[in-house]
């Protein structure tokens, strides 16, 4: 499974200038079993933490060290987004970064009694004026 999670990141920054939008924007990378034919999928969890730690060196590259990374806890603390991301609400485990005016957030989501859980990257940001271009 070759995974280009810098380009992914670029194309969500191209589509928001594009639709000249400050929303989320989101893509699903890989999934916990064969939920979706459009993406990659691993057969267990441990397999799904590796492909997201790697990620989030790559990331890292790119973008610096996260404001946080970890486990979200059911008690919201102040180490959350700024801006609202709709799919943090099922976050398992998520990295987030501060960019310029951009907000980034590398996530395991679950769902489903998280029996489905997706990996996933999400921009958000408040101004278009500055990115990674």
């Amino acid at each position: 499974m070759a995974l280009n999670v810098i380009e992914t990141l670029h194309q969500l920054i191209r589509r928001q200038k594009t639709e000249r939008d400050i929303g989320e924007f989101d893509v699903e990378l890989v999934s916990l079993g064969p939920w979706a034919s459009e993406i990659d999928y691993v057969t267990n969890e441990q397999e799904l933490h590796l492909i997201f730690e790697s990620l989030q060196a790559e990331l890292c590259s790119v973008l610096g060290q996260p404001i946080y990374s970890g486990l979200r806890s059911a008690q919201e603390t102040d180490l959350s987004p700024q801006k609202y991301f709709f799919e943090y609400q099922s976050a398992l485990r998520f990295v987030w970064w501060e960019h310029g005016n951009l907000e980034v957030l590398l996530m395991i989501t679950g769902h489903d009694a998280d029996t489905l859980q997706l990996l996933r990257i999400a921009i958000s940001s408040i101004s278009l004026s500055k990115s990674l271009d």
